[in-house]
């Protein structure tokens, strides 16, 4: 996550952010949009400083991230593998979609 956020913000995100101000998109709908664009627009507005934005956006897309899985282990539909187990992958997605009937 930590890499994930600065390789984002690297990339322009910051400017991103300011150029749709700038186009006419209200602080209030760039809150709506998401963690990035909520923390980034409270940062453009001077109401963080730089450090406090990273420091709070990255605790918050964790805890995000946290209940994204929370949410993924309660489903008993879905099947979990470790990258290693490629043939698995392949088979069990074959006999989902149907490959071998064709």
């Amino acid at each position: 996550i930590h890499a994930r956020l600065l390789s984002r913000m690297k990339s322009g995100m910051v400017r991103e952010v300011s150029n749709l101000h700038k186009k006419g998109v209200s602080w209030k709908r760039m809150y709506e949009f998401g963690l990035e664009y909520r923390y980034l627009s409270l940062y453009l507005q001077k109401k963080l400083n730089k450090e406090s934005m990273l420091v709070e956006l990255e605790r918050e897309i964790s805890r995000y991230a946290k209940r994204q899985m929370q949410w993924f282990k309660a489903n008993p539909d879905i099947l979990w593998f470790q990258p290693k187990q490629t043939s698995n992958i392949i088979n069990l997605s074959k006999q989902f979609l149907n490959v071998d009937k064709k």
